[in-house]
């Protein structure tokens, strides 16, 4: 179902090419390693050495790159083009014809590794291929020149992303635009310009082709798939992310997405923050906290009473050895 491959990508300053002592020196024929021969033994020509790249190699970058069975990965190449959403680079895979397309996605967790023949690969990140509609590709690059009609192939003219040019032969492409913008026909060729209403029929199917699949492969949490709303809201939070702010702010006052109910869930925090303070004061282990409670004075006996009158204007015994003050 799966086509697993370990991807080899050489640096900058990585070489690829056997080295030879000589220039007609010649490899073994089974590919396997020679050691270096020593001189009286054979002559110069025949002495080679070929260089394994191996897991270990440290001038090599490993990454595992996981496809479903009908990408071709040895017939198509791996280029950077503008995000729809943020029109930041990000990694997408083109069939060598360029009418298949698939977005590199990256999944990674601190605290992985792959174990690949006999080595241990530190960087334990899965690389997997997801289709994606070209046309989201192309968004970008229309709405850029909504103002105007201009021809598929100038509008994908792109100094820093080049590779995007090759989707002007998508089929894909060619079938999705007149239904996200208009088209008239010149003398040489037919010239587009983004319509806002197309666009958003054509989004709004989309969305709907999505939900009903994230519904049909049951593989969400029941109480996504039981809650239309909430489906909604999840299939549309899947398809903003491949769309611009402005574009995806549009499509959901259209679709009337509405946002998840937090009001209760606040109320009810502060109920329990309530209720916990209450608990922690009511605790005799912090009673070191608590305000202080003024004890009430037990009341005086009858003689107690005499004894504190009889008391009043004597001199406390203390003042007999205090040091007078001088007159």
């Amino acid at each position: 179902m799966f086509e697993l491959l370990v991807l080899l990508l050489t640096s900058w300053h990585s070489q690829m090419r056997l080295t030879r002592s000589t220039s007609k020196a010649s490899l073994p024929p089974d590919g396997e390693e020679m050691d270096d021969v020593e001189a009286d033994d054979a002559p110069p020509v025949k002495t080679t050495k070929k260089r394994h790249v191996t897991l270990h190699d440290d001038n090599f970058a490993f990454k595992l790159l996981c496809a479903s069975d009908d990408v071709k990965l040895d017939a198509s190449s791996i280029v950077q083009l503008r995000h729809p959403k943020s029109s930041s680079p990000a990694l997408f895979q083109l069939s060598a014809d360029a009418q298949n397309v698939y977005e590199v996605l990256r999944f990674e967790e601190d605290t992985r590794s792959w174990l690949i023949d006999d080595a241990i690969v530190a960087d334990g990140s899965m690389n997997i291929c997801a289709p994606i509609h070209p046309m989201f590709l192309v968004l970008p690059y229309l709405l850029k020149n909504k103002q105007q009609f201009v021809p598929l192939d100038q509008m994908l003219e792109d100094s820093e992303y080049a590779d995007i040019e090759k989707l002007t032969e998508n089929k894909r492409v060619i079938q999705a635009l007149p239904l996200v913008a208009d088209v008239k026909d010149t003398s040489s060729c037919q010239v587009y310009r983004y319509n806002e209403e197309k666009a958003m029929e054509w989004f709004e199917n989309r969305f709907e082709k999505l939900k009903g699949a994230l519904l049909l492969h049951g593989l969400l949490h029941k109480a996504i798939l039981d809650d239309d709303e909430a489906l909604r809201r999840y299939s549309w939070g899947i398809l903003c992310d491949y769309l611009p702010a402005d574009v995806a702010a549009t499509l959901k006052l259209r679709l009337q997405i509405k946002e998840l109910e937090v009001k209760r869930a606040a109320s009810d925090s502060t109920a329990t923050k309530r209720k916990a303070e209450e608990d922690f004061f009511s605790n005799s282990e912090n009673d070191l906290i608590k305000p202080e409670v003024k004890k009430k004075a037990p009341e005086l006996s009858a003689s107690q009473k005499r004894l504190q009158q009889a008391s009043k204007g004597t001199k406390s015994l203390m003042g007999f050895f205090t040091k007078q003050p001088s007159a």
